[in-house]
C-alpha cells in the first residue's frame, strides 16, 4: 500500500483499507491528487496497477465502496460491474431497498385508491410524488411487490 493511502485509510479485519476522509453522495471515497479530483478506488487502482482503460469501471470484489485496497479492485466493463452486482444480489429494488418510502401495505392502499382521485392527491397522502403513484398504477415500479399481490389474491 502506498503511503498516500496508508495515511488516509484504516486496515479492517476483512482486508479492506477503508478510506477515512471525504466521500461522495453515492458513498465512494473522493480526494484531490495532483490537482485533479478522483474517486479513491480509481486512483488506488491507477497508482498500484496501472492505467485505467477508457470506458472501464473499477469494481470492488469486497463490495465496500470506501475500500482502496488494490487487491480488492478489478477493472471491468459496465456489463461486468452489473453482472457482479446481480450475482451478489446487490440489485435490491422495491420495498427491500433502503431508498423505498413505501411499505407493501401502503402499495396495497395506493392500488385500492386507483380511479378515486388524481395521482397528485394520492401522492400527497403518502408523501411521494405524483410520478411514483402513476408508476405504481401502471405497474412499472415496485414490480416484485405488485406480482406478489397478484399471486396472493
Amino acid at each position: 500500500m502506498l503511503p498516500y493511502f496508508e495515511e488516509r485509510s484504516t486496515l479492517q479485519e476483512n482486508g479492506c483499507n477503508t478510506w477515512n476522509l471525504s466521500k461522495s453522495t453515492s458513498g465512494y471515497g473522493i480526494c484531490t491528487y495532483k490537482n485533479k479530483r478522483w474517486y479513491t478506488h480509481r486512483l488506488s487502482f491507477k497508482l498500484h496497477k496501472g492505467e485505467l482503460l477508457p470506458g472501464m469501471h473499477i469494481c470492488h470484489s469486497c463490495d465496500n465502496r470506501l475500500c482502496v485496497n488494490p487487491e480488492h479492485l478489478f477493472q471491468g466493463t459496465p456489463k461486468d460491474n452489473e453482472s457482479d452486482k446481480i450475482n451478489k444480489k446487490r440489485n435490491v429494488r422495491g420495498t427491500a431497498s433502503h431508498y423505498s418510502k413505501l411499505t407493501l401495505q401502503q402499495i396495497k392502499m395506493i392500488l385500492a385508491l386507483k380511479g378515486t382521485g388524481s395521482a397528485r392527491k394520492v401522492g400527497e397522502l403518502f408523501e411521494v410524488s405524483q410520478q411514483t403513484i402513476s408508476r405504481i398504477w401502471r405497474g412499472s415500479t415496485y414490480k416484485d411487490e405488485l406480482q406478489s399481490l397478484v399471486n396472493v389474491e
